[in-house]
């Protein structure tokens, strides 16, 4: 989360100069299992109400991205926000000086 936008870029360098940096070998993977839900985090993330502070992800957009990929089964309905909702509540508690140098 401390880089931001920071990824593509290293990566890019990456890429061109032939060296790989260190922080993109400490990435960590996502399990093939949870790329669906990664991939909607990462999308849904941008769905928030904004003030003061960031809100969270708004409940009738998980709930119309879920709809959208038919995930119609309440237990994994109740599963797919608990997800996000966790994925979420990380990402707005995170300051960048918690990160480790």
């Amino acid at each position: 989360m401390a880089w931001g936008d920071q990824v593509e870029w290293l990566e890019k360098w990456a890429a061109e100069t032939g060296e790989v940096a260190e922080c993109l070998n400490n990435r960590p993977d996502v399990p093939v299992h949870l790329l669906f839900v990664w991939s909607a985090y990462l999308q849904l993330r941008t769905d928030r109400q904004v003030g003061l502070d960031k809100g969270p992800i708004m409940f009738s957009s998980i709930n119309a991205y879920a709809q959208r990929y038919h995930i119609d089964d309440i237990d994994l309905f109740d599963r797919f926000v608990a997800l996000i909702r966790a994925m979420d509540n990380e990402e707005r508690s995170f300051k960048p000086e918690q990160q480790q140098t």
